[in-house]
């Protein structure tokens, strides 16, 4: 029975993403204690309270495309086209093209880089961050960068990671 809920809900999730989730089933099917543990990592991937859509889905692209080029960029394009993010600044993100992003836009591509980078520390970018945000936007961006790397490497350790496909 539950089996049967999972699958429901995973095709459900799957039109919503336009992407396959069969690495939810294999968890669902070897280790059900451990899907309802991994379930709680949605809530923690769209948590948004005061940062601007297109700057918190730059922050998803960038870490997701640092992480993942395949199926988890892709979900992180189709959720930015969902929030109403232009698809400009999607391809701007995922091209590298800083120069046409927002300001805001481009301070939030450029501290992902440097989180994912490792090189950030207490850097003059993250505090500038922090005087635009706030400290809550901090912990946002934390969340969203964080969050934005585990789906890939889940997926890479339960051995569902597929070649390298961008849909821009």
């Amino acid at each position: 029975m539950l089996q049967k809920l999972v699958g429901f809900m995973t095709r459900r999730e799957e039109k919503k993403l336009g992407a396959s989730l069969e690495y939810v089933r294999y968890i669902a099917q070897h280790d059900f204690s451990g899907l309802l543990k991994f379930s709680k990592l949605k809530g923690l991937s769209e948590h948004r309270r005061v940062l601007p859509p297109s700057v918190f889905h730059t922050i998803k692209l960038v870490g997701a495309q640092r992480e993942d080029c395949g199926s988890c960029v892709d979900i992180a394009i189709q959720l930015a086209k969902k929030d109403g993010v232009a698809p400009e600044t999607i391809q701007s993100v995922l091209a590298g093209r800083v120069a046409s992003l927002s300001e805001d836009e481009r301070l939030a591509y450029e501290f992902t880089h440097e989180v994912c980078d490792r090189t950030h520390g207490q850097s003059e970018r993250r505090e500038r961050w922090r005087q635009k945000f706030g400290d809550r936007g901090v912990v946002e961006a934390a969340l969203a960068i964080g969050s934005a790397q585990i789906f890939p490497i889940i997926k890479r350790a339960a051995g569902y990671t597929k070649a390298c496909k961008i849909n821009e």
